[in-house]
């Protein structure tokens, strides 16, 4: 609890939107976003467990082929 508290103070002091908020700008301005197979497998995680706007569960090898020579930013 201590270090969320920590985290969430230093994110607000550097002006950076909390994580949902920079995935909704994203989402907002055309970006896409995918939950990763091994995270979602370790975790037990569906996609009825995401948010309505991730697109799917996709593996390393499955997110290297859908976004050959697209710009990208890895969170």
């Amino acid at each position: 609890g201590m270090a969320t508290k920590m985290l969430k103070k230093q994110i607000a002091d550097l002006d950076i939107p909390e994580v949902p908020d920079f995935l909704d700008q994203i989402v907002a301005a055309g970006g896409h976003l995918w939950a990763c197979r091994l995270s979602a497998d370790m975790n037990n995680l569906t996609e009825s467990d995401l948010r309505d706007d991730v697109e799917g569960i996709i593996s390393a090898s499955d997110f290297i082929e859908m976004t050959e020579g697209a710009q990208l930013l890895f969170i």
